[in-house]
């Protein structure tokens, strides 16, 4: 469903408010073109992915119906068009660091960094080297989910979609969205803990 801002800019949009569009485009373009890469597409190729979704939606503004969170409407405009040109292929990013963090420090949710969650104090050599070998693990992890399993786990972890919006986005349930989020990070302790020995 719809929050009052979005409903507000999505209403602004349909009526031609090119300032309302200008609004979406900043909130939102940084996050998609990083999501179309995860997807598969290379930098330029994501870039232009989602400046084709944002053009073709402001090409149609008269017609815009969006009944989920814009939000959802445009991550799954965007995962349409990344598969429509065939380039969905799991590019594993950004999220490294946070989920070798969540994994090796059992905190999930954590924004601290590495060396806070040791004390505060600089990583030594040693601790480099392993959090390097358990970097390389959770990356290669991520990149043997099944592919929806790991495109939820990257909508929820890297770009924080809630629960109902990563099922608006990818066309299934909230409670399959849970299922696919659960296996993803059973997988991947599954591997932190063949690592560790």
């Amino acid at each position: 469903m719809l929050v009052t801002d979005e409903r507000d800019l999505v209403v602004r949009i349909r009526a031609g408010d090119v300032d309302a569009f200008g609004a979406v485009f900043r909130r939102y373009y940084d996050g998609l073109v990083t999501f179309a890469r995860t997807s598969g597409a290379g930098q330029a190729d994501a870039e232009d992915l989602v400046h084709d979704v944002l053009l073709r939606i402001w090409s149609r503004h008269e017609k815009l119906e969006i009944r989920e969170s814009l939000a959802s409407f445009l991550y799954s405009s965007v995962r349409h068009e990344v598969w429509r040109s065939a380039r969905h292929a799991g590019v594993v990013r950004r999220w490294t660091e946070r989920i070798t963090r969540e994994l090796h420090y059992g905190d999930e949710r954590s924004s601290v960094p590495a060396d806070a969650a040791l004390g505060a104090r600089p990583l030594r050599s040693d601790e480099r080297l392993e959090a390097a070998e358990l970097s390389a693990v959770v990356q290669r992890a991520v990149a043997a989910l099944p592919p929806r399993c790991r495109e939820v786990y990257l909508l929820s972890r890297e770009h924080g979609l809630s629960y109902a919006e990563i099922a608006a986005a990818t066309g299934t349930s909230i409670k399959t969205v849970e299922t696919q989020k659960a296996r993803a990070f059973a997988a991947l302790r599954k591997a932190v803990t063949r690592w560790r020995g």
